[in-house]
């Protein structure tokens, strides 16, 4: 602008000058006029025309140089090189719509970038971060594909900072946001999470802005604006986390409510505890089933998780674990049917302690074992626990295991061979050390009695970057194909992880059973992710049951009715479906009561045999509880009706596992049409 302002003046103060004297006389002479021969001489000084006068012609040939050989030329070229550099750094802003965003970098991104591909494959892909566009768009360019790449807009800029987030047309219907975060900062997590509200206001405020100004937009294209958007956001610390799924993060208290972006925390040891075991799926999609082809009301078998290095990956697992580990040849204080995680690590002991600190509640109920000693909250005499009173029987179905030392002591090879010999036991060991290289080190050095141990179900071998090494390794004669890698960050994401498409598929099977259509988005977060970890409990049950996919697949609501319709099966499933259910409320945070308080319920229980006549002031004294996060009915599944007089207590379980066949047919529809 300020060059056409310089030339406009110049050109103006010439034509000025071309009235004075005879700087411009034609004489008759055949001319385009005085303001078109300035104009052309200027523009492109040649031979000069004879009816202008010599000196006023050097004058407009100079200026001519100057300003379009020299100043437009150079403008032109700063002006190019400028937005070469802003595009290099980053620094460009693009105008687009329904676009994918993605804020932060790490070096799972792109099998991030698969997937969005898969869903959206003509969308934009914006990704901002704040590390050097330059080098990330190289180191990018080597990992993924081209028609990726062809739609990847990379900007740099601070994913918490107002400036940078308003560049992102925000307000122009973004499809989906991921915020993965900066890799390595400490800070992560808060950062993260106050992008999401950053966002949220930059959405409120744009689309407000569209609604008002916007008139020409479409009514269509004025409801879009105002849906939620899905909103995912990658949380390193397993605490927090943990944090996340009790607390409703985008809801109150109000200036932290959040009602335009449909929240989803996802963590990325979650991630692979529920792809290796938790996973929907007969066959553990490429991972071997935990509970291997199923264990049954008669079987005599159970299993045992080994995780070798006490890592946040370990533990995930082993809470994940914890969640389908629940099987109908359960028997309390029979110990040969309870499923066992065991840790293993050099410094199990400090690690442990930490472990079942942050578990307390559970570490007060279930039984466990450190320093070469059992200890069972409900049954030893000199416990401690505040929930004795529900014993003596442990009803908790799964006991843990504390083993301080290393792999490569003799002890603890001793320990992995007695296991894998142990006929009544289903056994998967898992290395989850840092250290890719030490667990393949360790997993080629595991005995031969361990590896061919009657037992053993499978190991499982954690990879940082590619699953190759392992991959070759099952080729080694002897290794067989029992070895499976895991922890690869360039397959972390699954769709069905990162949404609540299956929880969502069971809440509603549940409640329409019950008479009324819930709304997911209303539900509790609670009862949201309780939702999805009973989702995950589907094909562990049709195991139990004998099923095998071909017989299933074809009616498999036919199917499965056959066999509830007896009931002993709805007995064994009810049970194990509680005894699910115990577990999933203690990681959730939720407690027992102790004997002070069940004392409550006990006077009005006795009140009445008939549950209408105590019934209203039983809910309120239950509801008063669990707003505190203790339950009246986490305890023993025989104990059930003595702790809570509702005749139908039992019914809420035996709804759930009601609807196995109409869900597993959900899913594979699911399935069908998210893989069109």
């Amino acid at each position: 602008m300020w060059l056409f302002l310089i030339m406009l003046a110049v050109y103006l103060v010439l034509i000025v000058l071309s009235y004075s004297g005879d700087f411009y006389d034609s004489n008759g002479a055949e001319s385009n006029g005085r303001w078109y021969d300035v104009l052309f001489f200027l523009m492109d000084p040649g031979k000069p025309p004879e009816y202008l006068f010599a000196p006023f012609a050097l004058i407009i040939a100079l200026v001519g140089l100057v300003i379009f050989s020299g100043m437009l030329i150079s403008v032109i070229s700063n002006i190019l090189s400028l937005r070469v550099e802003n595009y290099q750094h980053g620094e460009t802003t693009y105008k687009v719509s329904h676009h994918v965003i993605i804020l932060g970098f790490n070096r799972s991104v792109p099998s991030l970038f698969d997937k969005i591909q898969k869903k959206y494959p003509k969308s934009h892909i914006l990704l901002m971060c704040e590390r050097d566009s330059t080098e990330i768009r190289d180191w990018l360019h080597a990992n993924i594909d081209d028609s990726i790449e062809r739609n990847l807009i990379i900007m740099s800029g601070a994913i918490n900072a107002n400036d940078d987030l308003e560049r992102l047309s925000l307000g122009c219907n973004p499809k989906e946001i991921y915020i993965v975060g900066e890799e390595g900062r400490e800070d992560h997590d808060d950062v993260c999470l106050e992008c999401v509200k950053k966002i949220s206001a930059i959405i409120l405020k744009e689309t407000a802005c569209h609604s008002t100004v916007g008139r020409s937009l479409s009514a269509s294209a004025t409801t879009e604006a105002h849906e939620k958007v899905p909103c995912y956001v990658q949380i390193n610390s397993d605490t927090m986390f943990s944090l996340l799924q009790q607390v409703d993060f985008c809801g109150k208290p109000k200036e932290r409510a959040i009602d335009n972006l449909d929240f989803h925390p996802f963590n990325f040891n979650e991630i692979w505890g529920q792809k290796v075991l938790s996973l929907t799926s007969f066959d553990g999609n490429g991972y071997l089933p935990l509970d291997g082809s199923g264990i049954g009301k008669e079987s005599d078998r159970s299993v045992h998780l080994i995780l070798i290095g006490m890592t946040g990956l370990a533990k995930a697992l082993a809470t994940n674990a914890a969640q389908v580990l629940h099987f109908p040849n359960f028997k309390e204080g029979n110990y040969q049917t309870y499923s066992r995680i065991s840790f293993i690590d050099p410094d199990a002991g400090k690690l442990g302690e930490r472990f079942r600190n942050r578990h307390s509640v559970l570490f007060d109920l279930a039984r466990w074992k450190a320093d070469g000693e059992w200890q069972d909250p409900l049954a030893d005499a000199d416990s401690t626990s505040p929930y004795r009173y529900l014993g003596p029987k442990n009803f908790m179905d799964i006991e843990w295991e504390f083993i301080k030392g290393d792999v490569a002591e003799p002890e603890i090879r001793k320990y992995l061979k007695e296991s894998c010999s142990e006929s009544n036991r289903i056994v998967t060991i898992a290395l989850c050390g840092e250290d890719s290289e030490r667990n393949l080190a360790i997993s080629m050095g595991l005995p031969s009695e361990v590896i061919d141990g009657p037992s053993l179900n499978m190991v499982l071998v954690r990879q940082k970057e590619s699953d190759i090494a392992v991959q070759l390794m099952r080729e080694l004669p002897g290794r067989g194909n029992r070895f499976r890698a895991f922890g690869m960050l360039n397959e972390c994401y699954s769709e069905n992880l990162l949404n609540d498409t299956y929880g969502t598929i069971i809440d509603y099977l549940y409640n329409t059973s019950n008479g009324w259509i819930p709304h997911w988005d209303n539900n509790d977060i609670l009862n949201k992710w309780s939702s999805n970890y009973s989702a995950n409990m589907l094909f562990v049950k049709l195991r139990s049951l004998g099923f095998k996919e071909s017989e299933f697949s074809k009616d498999p609501e036919t199917s499965f009715n056959k066999k509830f319709e007896d009931g002993e099966t709805r007995n064994q499933l009810q049970m194990v479906e509680h005894n699910r259910w115990n577990t999933e409320r203690i990681l959730l945070g939720f407690r027992p009561l102790n004997e002070d308080e069940q004392k409550e319920f006990d006077i009005i229980r006795k009140k009445s045999t008939n549950f209408e006549d105590i019934k209203i002031e039983f809910k309120e004294l239950k509801d008063k509880y669990k707003a505190r996060q203790a339950h009246v009915d986490i305890c023993s599944n025989y104990d059930l009706t003595r702790y809570d007089p509702n005749p139908k207590v039992r019914d809420y379980d035996t709804d759930i596992n009601s609807n196995l066949g109409e869900l597993y047919s959900k899913i594979k529809e699911n399935e069908r049409i998210s893989s069109i």
